[in-house]
């Protein structure tokens, strides 16, 4: 993420509806797993993702229970 992103997640006019598309790939680079991660800033506050300010990097656990049968 660049920090325009973070800046525009951040705006108290925007944050509800803003969003960032996390794509997880597996070996070679070959997509693995999708996940829309809806008002990043709420999710920063509330410690369910990380972000490293030194490359703006996000991490955080691929929710691997959505759409499973259970």
């Amino acid at each position: 993420m660049s920090t325009h992103e973070w800046d525009v997640s951040e705006r108290d006019d925007l944050r509800a509806s803003y969003a960032f598309l996390v794509v997880q790939r597996g070996e070679g680079g070959q997509p693995k797993a999708m996940e829309i991660l809806r008002d990043p800033a709420s999710l920063l506050a509330d410690q369910s993702i990380t972000r490293t300010v030194k490359d703006w990097g996000v991490e955080y656990l691929l929710d691997t229970s959505v759409g499973s049968s259970a």
